[in-house]
C-alpha cells in the first residue's frame, strides 16, 4: 500500500529537491539516527524518539532554557528525505523531512549531531546528542 501512496504523488514534501516519491520511509538514508535527548547550547532541549518499531522517528522540542529564545515548541514526524543536493554546503549529508514542523525545516545528520535547515538548507540550529539528561528529571 505504500509504494501505491507514494506512486500517487502524496508522499512528497513540497519544496524539498531531496525527497521524492520513491522514497520509502527509511530509503535514501544510510544514517542512523541516536534516540534520545538533543540540546542547542544555552537555547533549547528535544527528544528524538523511534515511531513505529524503529522504522521512523519523531522529534519533540520539549524544552526553551532561557526566557526570550526565539525557538519555538514544535513536533515533527522524520522523513528520510535522501542526501542534500550537489551545490549546498551540506552536499551528500542525509536528509530528514520534519513532517509538522511550522516552518518545514529539514535535518541533516552530521555525525552526533542533526543540523536544523531551512528548504534552501541554510543552518537554522544544530541539536547535539546529549547525555547530560539522563536519570536527572527528578534527581533535585
Amino acid at each position: 500500500w505504500l509504494k501505491s501512496w507514494l506512486a500517487g504523488g502524496r508522499g512528497r514534501s513540497r519544496g524539498f529537491p531531496c525527497l521524492s516519491a520513491s522514497h520509502s520511509p527509511m530509503a535514501g538514508s544510510s544514517a542512523q539516527l541516536e534516540p534520545g535527548i538533543y540540546v542547542v547550547e544555552g537555547e533549547a532541549v528535544g527528544s528524538l524518539a523511534p515511531k513505529f518499531r524503529g522504522m521512523s522517528y519523531a522529534f519533540m522540542v520539549t524544552n526553551a532554557m532561557r526566557a526570550g529564545s526565539h525557538l519555538q515548541m514544535w513536533c515533527a514526524d522524520l522523513v528520510a528525505a535522501g542526501k542534500v543536493p550537489d551545490g549546498y554546503d551540506l552536499a551528500g549529508k542525509d536528509c530528514w523531512a520534519l513532517h509538522g514542523h511550522p516552518w518545514g525545516n529539514v535535518f541533516v545528520v552530521d555525525g552526533a549531531a542533526l543540523i536544523e535547515c531551512d528548504k534552501s538548507f541554510n543552518q537554522r540550529h544544530v541539536w547535539k546528542h546529549s547525555d547530560d539528561f539522563k536519570g536527572k528529571l527528578f534527581s533535585e
